[in-house]
């Protein structure tokens, strides 16, 4: 594990691991037993996952530069928003 991240009201724990990233799901009865939603894999390593202070926004960052927004509570694997080096866009 590179890095971890609670989401502000602890409901979900996101954490990075080479190429993919796992949110781990902290509502009652807790995550044992069930299964982390897994992001990726990626292309290259994640260095560094963060949820928002205030909000519910998973921001992931990869050695290729690529910055991701997510909200895995709301789109599954899909990111909603991505940054790049040289480019920025808004996936639709």
């Amino acid at each position: 594990i590179l890095d971890m991240s609670f989401r502000k009201d602890g409901l979900y724990l996101a954490n990075c691991s080479a190429n993919e990233i796992m949110i781990w799901d902290f509502m009652e009865p807790g995550p044992a037993g069930k299964r982390p939603t897994v992001l990726g894999p990626f292309e290259k390593p994640i260095e560094k996952v963060s949820y928002q202070h205030s909000g519910k926004m998973l921001a992931s960052f990869g050695q290729d530069g690529v910055i991701l927004f997510w909200r895995p509570d709301l789109f599954d694997d899909q990111p909603i928003a991505i940054a790049g080096i040289r480019e920025q866009s808004i996936l639709t």
